[in-house]
Parts: C-alpha cells; sequence; structure tokens
C-alpha cells in the first residue's frame, strides 16, 4: 500500500517504509479515521484520491 499527501513538501512514500510498526498502523487507523469522517475517495486508476481533514489531497495505492 502506498499512501501520498499532497502537501506543499509533497510527501509520498510506501507504507512499509515507514519508520516504525506504530508509523504503519497509526497510517492505516487515519486512513479509516478519515473515512469515517465522511471522506469520500474516489478511484483514479490504481488510487483512491480525496480530501484529508485539512483540505490536503490524499490518494492510497490500490496495489
Amino acid at each position: 500500500m502506498v499512501y501520498q499527501s499532497r502537501l506543499p513538501d509533497q510527501e509520498v512514500g510506501a507504507i512499509d517504509q515507514l519508520p516504525t510498526l506504530e508509523h504503519r498502523l497509526g497510517m492505516l487507523v487515519h486512513l479509516q479515521e478519515v473515512q469515517r469522517a465522511g471522506l469520500r475517495l474516489r478511484r483514479e486508476g490504481a488510487f483512491l484520491q480525496g480530501k484529508g481533514e485539512h483540505g490536503q489531497q490524499v490518494a492510497v495505492s490500490l496495489a
């Protein structure tokens, strides 16, 4: 799974490259919370895209 946050620093990375298991689980929990909060992720090719809680663009790879 890949996460991408289109913030000014253009963070992009594979979830398994996060430094610790806590970081990885935190990202997964965050994505679930964002979905529960009503974020509608739409499929665009191999990615689900939507807006995060602070208006940032969020993309999650389906690969």
